[in-house]
């Protein structure tokens, strides 16, 4: 996993300002349109646009998404909440 610096973008549900992004396969993977980005506060899924700004994804879309990786999604924000709350729970 690695985090770099990118264009700050706003998430289109929370407005929470994001500065960086997180490759979980590829160190060398940067945004690009159509990329999903997860919130880092409220964790909503977002699509990349053309000019690499967030909008909201579309219920259509995650229906389109092979059934696979609707699941890892799901699974990459469950331990995110988990890793939330665990550090909630320290501080």
């Amino acid at each position: 996993m690695t985090t770099k610096r990118s264009k700050a973008v706003k998430c289109p549900v929370c407005e929470y300002q994001m500065d960086a992004h997180t490759s979980l396969s590829d160190p060398n993977d940067v945004p690009e349109e159509n990329s999903l980005s997860i919130c880092n506060k409220c964790l909503s899924v977002n699509v990349y646009t053309e000019d690499l700004d967030l909008r909201a994804i579309t219920q259509t879309e995650l229906n389109l998404m092979p059934k696979e990786h609707r699941a890892s999604l799901e699974q990459i924000i469950k331990n995110l909440k988990r890793h939330r709350d665990d550090k909630n729970r320290i501080n």
